[in-house]
């Protein structure tokens, strides 16, 4: 089965879906998302993602007036502080930060929420765990099985 392009995808999805683009990497890539968004008029329609802050900085430059998510790694939450992270993540321009489940908490999310930041979870599949995240205040769940954190009362993006 072909993986779609960045193209199809926004023009399958057009008025019809809203969607999360994950920023893996890349020389000038966040500019041509930022074209591809402006043809179709969708720069509504989007998030971004990133776990690499310099393209967080790149889509926040690059599309201002979209959505930014910084996704903090395991690395960064069990060397340092989360209060490092929620300070990376608004220095870096980000709208939301996204934490990993295993070492997140309600304070982390608690700290993040009082930065204005957005908080998402990533990955997020099992039940117990998705109800866990939710009693925290989370904004959003990342997720392998959407129909499940959907059904349990959370906002959900698939993975």
């Amino acid at each position: 089965e072909r993986i779609p392009t960045l193209d199809a995808l926004l023009d399958l999805s057009k008025d019809r879906l809203a969607l999360c683009i994950e920023i893996k990497d890349g020389s000038e890539i966040a500019e041509k998302i930022a074209v591809a968004l402006d043809q179709r008029m969708m720069r509504d329609q989007v998030v971004i993602f990133s776990f690499d802050p310099q393209q967080v900085v790149a889509a926040k430059k690059a599309m201002s007036d979209v959505p930014v998510l910084w996704l903090a790694t395991r690395d960064r939450l069990r060397r340092r502080h989360p209060a490092d992270a929620v300070g990376q993540a608004v220095a870096l321009g980000a709208d939301a930060i996204g934490f990993d489940h295993h070492f997140a908490n309600k304070e982390m999310v608690a700290e993040a929420h009082a930065a204005g930041l957005v908080v998402f979870v990533y990955t997020v599949d099992a039940r117990a765990a998705v109800r866990k995240v939710l009693s925290w205040g989370v904004d959003g769940i990342i997720s392998t099985q959407p129909g499940q954190v959907y059904r349990l009362g959370g906002a959900v993006t698939s993975q």
